[in-house]
């Protein structure tokens, strides 16, 4: 053996010692805590992406331990929702009872490859977690297991374990494919990571970019920009780019409405009124609209956006789809203001995430009612 590669082989040595007590945040047992007479010990499976195992039967005490998902652990007993365990590290604690399995959840014993350009893989099934590495793409991977929510897969390489998640990996190798486009024309489609069967991986949203890799039957295989390799239903997607508006828009009112999808849990960021960007698609139901914001994508309700700036004094004119409240405020639970019947003109005046601020048309006294609407109820 060289001298370099003896020095390889020491150097990769010591990050291992380095890395091995990551495994577990404490490694050593509890005082409290010793086998007893009454233990029964059985095999078990954490069933859940990472499960913290505990000092005491309470969330309350100290966190001794993080095992990841399909790893073998030894259950000794269980009393009132909570696992006695040892784990391979030797530590004796407590766990959620409801997350461990007596079925062993690693039965997939199966080779994809990675699709995407150096996916990271890591140490437990968590972006949080520390990365191991990565593998290179069309590398042969063994996949041993698929959390609950097919989003994370379980793979193993002579004899250790890590994570890496399931957009990242594919049947089949990556193949440079005769380029044919296409752009997601609903709200939302959800991608599947088997054409048969209801396998969420992920979601794309209204004019984003994919790559039509098959297209057979009710859903057809994608590659999406970022990575993303699965099936969705044909019916959601069109060949004609609706990317293609390129029309100046300004924002109307201020508020926290614009977002990184078309969802309102995507997060909001904040925004003033009169701000320019560039409107390139508007949904089907004239709900979302796509837009550039100093050269970013973000998606913004299409009602609080106009072809000119909005003048000191003036409100854009709205109107309701449908009967609809205007409220003291955005919850649920807040008190109507009125009940106003479709079509009824009002004065937008302000926005927060999903809500509008709105104020009705001053009657012949000059007598205005303002509240909050949600925009779903306006256009």
């Amino acid at each position: 053996m060289s001298r370099l590669k003896r020095a390889a082989m020491a150097m990769l040595l010591i990050l291992a010692l380095m890395l091995a007590p990551l495994d577990a945040l404490a490694m050593t047992k509890s005082k409290d805590n010793k086998i007893t007479k009454d233990d029964v010990p059985t095999n078990a499976y954490v069933y859940t992406y990472i499960l913290n195992v505990y000092d005491k039967p309470t969330k309350e005490s100290d966190l001794l331990e993080e095992v990841p998902f399909a790893k073998q652990i030894v259950k000794l007993k269980e009393s009132k929702g909570w696992a006695k365990v040892i784990t391979t590290n030797d530590v004796i604690g407590f766990c959620n009872a409801k997350q461990l399995t007596e079925e062993n959840p690693n039965n997939l014993d199966i080779y994809m490859y990675a699709s995407v350009n150096e996916p990271e893989v890591f140490r437990r099934p968590s972006a949080d977690s520390p990365v191991m590495g990565h593998v290179y793409r069309n590398e042969k991977v063994h996949v041993v297991a698929m959390t609950p929510k097919c989003d994370w897969l379980r793979i193993e390489e002579n004899g250790y374990y890590c994570y890496i998640p399931r957009p990242c990996l594919d049947y089949e190798k990556y193949e440079e494919e005769k380029v044919e486009l296409a752009w997601v024309k609903e709200k939302s489609l959800d991608v599947y990571y088997d054409e048969m069967i209801d396998s969420k991986i992920g979601t794309m949203y209204f004019g984003q970019e994919v790559t039509l890799v098959k297209a057979e039957g009710n859903r057809c295989k994608i590659r999406s920009k970022t990575g993303l390799i699965g099936y969705c239903d044909i019916d959601g997607l069109t060949k004609e780019n609706p990317n293609s508006l390129a029309i100046t828009c300004y924002t109307q009112v201020p508020g926290n409405y614009l977002f990184m999808s078309p969802t309102d849990e995507s997060g909001h960021r904040s925004i003033n009124a009169n701000e320019e960007m560039l409107l390139d698609a508007v949904d089907g139901n004239r709900f979302w609209a796509r837009v550039i914001y100093k050269e970013n994508y973000y998606y913004v309700p299409f009602v609080f956006l106009d072809g000119g700036k909005r003048r000191s004094g003036t409100y854009k004119r709205v109107y309701t789809t449908t009967e609809a409240r205007i409220k003291e405020g955005t919850k649920q639970s807040s008190k109507a203001v009125t009940v106003v019947p479709a079509n009824t003109e009002l004065l937008l005046i302000g926005a927060t995430d999903l809500h509008a601020r709105v104020a009705t048309v001053p009657d012949a006294n000059g007598i205005s009612q303002t509240g909050f609407i949600e925009i779903e109820y306006i256009k």
